[in-house]
């Protein structure tokens, strides 16, 4: 009986010069033969059980036969397997129990005080990032989070934000009341003014309890045909005492309600008290970046 043979399949290939290695697979032999057209060539592959092959020549169109591909897996030694499977054994392990943090790869929290003129809170501080290290980690080594008691966490966005009162920040002169002052005044059934004032800062917002449906900040054009719009942030590069006016129109009548907000970024040390003490206690492979455009939020509420 003959013996069974390994499957054969053929591939015309054509071209005056052809360079088969693109065409090869690791466990396939290749042996090539010219066919009744010069220009092409009948290409048998028969597949190996083991062993890698090489190139060592193309095949051109003036060679009737040629074998380019032969077996040198059976020539490495077998050491150079055992020294992979030691390798092997050895970094899996580590990969599965080493910190994955370090100061040159950081974890990184991200840090927020926001101060309610209306509650006459000192500030609340948020620290958002990964469950499993900011609660065990980072607030267990914070003095504010220790001595307030009172923590607040919950999931957002497949992260965790922690909120615990902490020192009033001092980013600007005078009190906080002093800070960001709003004016709000009613000109029609759904129109209204807004002026928002700022202290030692560049950067405002209005927030919306409902969407807005045009806004305008005098000296810009007019945003008109907006939907589900709630909040507007606003900028300045020319005054670091702005005054930002906005007419806000809406749908619906009834009051228009939301809060005014200005925000401070400086990291002059003894500014932001509770920003100091973080990055003092804080672990060495913990880095700590800004949440928003500011690292201190101070809002008042309106309605009209």
């Amino acid at each position: 009986m003959e013996a069974h043979r390994a499957p054969v399949c053929t591939l015309i290939l054509s071209g005056p010069v052809l360079d088969t290695k693109h065409l090869l697979t690791p466990g396939f032999t290749q042996q090539c033969t010219t066919a009744l057209p010069s220009a092409l060539f009948s290409c048998s592959f028969r597949l190996r059980a083991f062993g890698l092959l090489t190139v060592h020549r193309a095949l051109r169109a003036d060679q009737t036969h040629a074998t380019i591909c032969r077996p040198f897996a059976h020539k490495i030694h077998r050491n150079v397997a055992l020294i992979l499977v030691i390798l092997l054994l050895i970094t899996i392990p580590y990969n599965l129990l080493a910190f994955p943090f370090s100061t040159q790869s950081p974890f990184k929290a991200f840090f927020r005080q926001t101060v309610d003129l209306d509650s006459n809170s000192t500030g609340l501080v948020h620290l958002y990032g990964l469950s499993d290290y900011l609660a065990s980690e980072i607030l267990t080594e914070l003095p504010s989070s220790r001595d307030a008691g009172d923590i607040n966490c919950k999931e957002r966005s497949s992260l965790t934000e922690c909120t615990f009162p902490g020192p009033a920040p001092l980013v600007a002169r005078g009190q906080p009341v002093d800070w960001i002052r709003i004016n709000a005044t009613r000109v029609s059934q759904d129109t209204a003014h807004i002026v928002v004032s700022g202290r030692e800062t560049r950067n405002c917002r209005l927030y919306f309890d409902q969407p807005v449906s045009s806004l305008q900040v005098a000296g810009h054009k007019p945003l008109t045909s907006l939907q589900d719009i709630t909040q507007l942030r606003m900028w300045t590069k020319q005054d670091w005492n702005p005054d930002f006016t906005v007419t806000a129109k809406w749908t619906g009548g009834g009051k228009l309600k939301g809060r005014a907000a200005c925000l401070w970024a400086e990291l002059i040390p003894g500014r932001i008290p509770a920003l100091d003490e973080a990055l003092t206690f804080k672990p060495a492979w913990v880095e700590l970046v800004p949440e928003d455009q500011g690292l201190v939020e101070v809002s008042k509420a309106f309605e009209v």
